[in-house]
């Protein structure tokens, strides 16, 4: 952790105020008998003696202490700091004694002692006549990276001072990094602990395949008996507007979905979870906001990309309908899907429509690349049929239809007798060119069916917990 910007811009300064140094020792429970903390400084910070210098609220006592060795070098060696404590007043040998009394021979092996550097221009507003800092703005967060050791020994005890040697968390004698061993493609975690954190009831053998039990329930140890407790399982099945239900699961399906997991598709309203699991269905947290399957009536386009309801109720508008799903009815190609909802209108995902033909106009000529009065003409902007003899008036902009008429060809404009199409063409001076141009249709209201997706994914984000397999963090990195 890097100092804070404040303590960094006042150390550059001309003239800091004094730097501040306290400790804290505190013991554990399990080994000393007691949790208590003892906090301490020096007696040197400028501050009469036996008073106490208040950080972040806490008191902390002065009391002789004297303390070094906590240089960083680059050979690569932690620090092993000395801490000399006063004993004349014996209070360290009594603290030895309770200690060692729950732990024989202990000797405050292991209790944790931090050492915080701070500002006198931070320092709360307590310490000072009047309650006012006069060196600057009292601020508990500005202090120096905070140094914490272990006591590693007491290498000295009379009667006059107690010294202990500390060192850093894995500079222990027996501690090892990393403290656990990690081999690859298999998880050491306890199945079922803490550190797994499985506590669903959908239950694994050893091959990861669902069994019906706890009993029976064992892990593999294997990156797939993780995916199979908290991995993505996808299903399919269908909803129903205002209904919490999600119907239609199989079995196997079921077997890996848990209560509380997040559940994603469509109908699904955001923050769903799974709130009970039946024989063939789930039951969610939030009711559905539409349905797998609704039929509405309304006017198709003449040029067939687009539905138009009239009225305000669900069964003559838009009401429930979502991006996406499948459009079916008279007039639609097979494929369509809603590609947006405006107002009343849905508009569907077609550039053209061939399904929407009214009466014809049928023109035709041989391709001459030269005279601009040919009947079809080919240049690098197009073609242009020129069609003397007919009204073009409400051609389609459709693809036209006819022998020898490229795929891909569009009406890009119509200008009196003339329709200019675009498009890639291979045509030569003499080809035959007969097209079919469609003007649009007029269309009554009709019955249209949508069908949203029946593709459902349970714990769509999910991954492994952290640090729980080794050298895996998520199914998709």
């Amino acid at each position: 952790m890097a100092a804070p910007k404040s303590v960094v811009s006042d150390l550059q300064k001309v003239a800091p105020t004094q730097i501040i140094e306290l400790f804290e020792l505190k013991l554990n429970a399990t080994l000393h008998g007691s949790g208590t903390t003892y906090r301490f400084h020096a007696g040197v910070n400028a501050k009469p003696a036996a008073t106490a210098i208040v950080w972040n609220s806490n008191a902390y006592q002065a009391y002789p202490v004297e303390a070094e060795g906590f240089e960083y070098n680059g050979e690569g060696q932690l620090p092993r700091p000395k801490l000399r404590v006063s004993n004349q007043l014996g209070l360290i040998t009594t603290i030895l004694i309770q200690v060692n009394s729950s732990t024989p021979g202990n000797d405050l092996v292991g209790a944790t002692v931090t050492r915080i550097r701070c500002l006198a221009k931070h320092l709360d507003a307590a310490n000072f006549t009047g309650g006012v800092n006069p060196y600057g703005t009292p601020d508990p967060t500005a202090e120096f990276p905070r140094e914490v050791f272990y006591i590693a020994r007491k290498t000295q005890e009379n009667r006059d001072i107690v010294e202990f040697e500390l060192a850093a968390a894995f500079d222990l004698a027996g501690i090892r990094a990393p403290r656990r061993l990690c081999i690859a493609n298999l998880c050491n975690w306890v199945y079922r602990s803490a550190e797994c954190g499985y506590t669903g009831a959908a239950y694994f053998d050893d091959n990861d395949s669902p069994v019906g039990s706890l009993a029976l329930d064992v892990c593999s140890k294997r990156l797939a008996g993780c995916e199979a407790r908290f991995g993505a399982v996808s299903v399919t099945g269908s909803v129903t507007n205002g209904s919490n239900t999600l119907s239609g699961l199989t079995t196997a399906q079921l077997a890996r979905i848990n209560v509380g997991n997040p559940i994603y598709g469509h109908g699904i309203q955001s923050g769903t979870t799974v709130a009970s699991k039946g024989s063939t269905s789930l039951t969610l947290s939030q009711a559905a906001n539409s349905s797998s399957v609704l039929t509405r009536t309304g006017t198709l386009s003449s040029d067939g990309l687009s539905i138009t309801f009239t009225g305000a109720n669900n069964e003559n508008s838009p009401a429930n309908l979502r991006p996406g799903m499948a459009v079916s009815g008279s007039g639609i190609p097979s494929g369509a899907t809603i590609a947006s909802i405006s107002g009343n209108t849905v508009n569907l995902s077609l550039g053209y429509n061939l399904n929407v033909r009214g009466t014809s106009r049928t023109t035709g000529a041989t391709v001459d690349k030269t005279s601009p009065e040919a009947w079809v003409v080919v240049n690098p902007s197009g073609i242009q049929v020129n069609d003397y003899a007919g009204n073009e008036s409400g051609v389609t902009s459709a693809q036209p239809h006819g022998a020898n008429v490229p795929a891909g060809l569009r009406v890009a404009s119509i200008s009196g007798s003339r329709i200019t199409l675009t498009g890639q063409s291979s045509f030569d001076d003499g080809d035959t060119f007969v097209a079919i141009f469609w003007r649009p249709g007029s269309f009554s209201a009709a019955s249209y069916t949508f069908t949203g997706s029946s593709a459902y994914t349970i714990r769509a984000d999910a991954s492994l917990p952290f640090g729980s397999f080794p050298g895996v963090g998520s199914f998709y990195a």
